[in-house]
């Protein structure tokens, strides 16, 4: 069993080894299109909550935390629960 995984990992190991060339071409495909947004100016929410900053969603918190953080934008307190 243990020279069927040590196989198994070393064919992973090449696969991504060559894998990895493709990748780098993919990504600086991906790079050299990418548009420049810098100037772009990202909109305000319209909902009730006064907050300058892009907190509303964190996919750190787990969803009842999430959902009491959004309740409490929503009803105004922009410290959160």
């Amino acid at each position: 069993m243990t020279d069927r995984f040590e196989r198994i990992t070393e064919a992973l190991q090449e696969w991504e080894e060559q894998a990895s060339t493709l990748w780098e071409k993919i990504e600086a495909g991906l790079e050299a299109q990418r548009p420049d947004l810098s100037d772009v100016e990202v909109p305000g929410p319209e909902a009730p909550g006064n907050t300058g900053r892009f907190v509303l969603f964190d996919s750190r918190r787990d969803y009842f935390t999430q959902i009491d953080h959004y309740h409490a934008w929503r009803d105004g307190d922009e410290v959160g629960p």
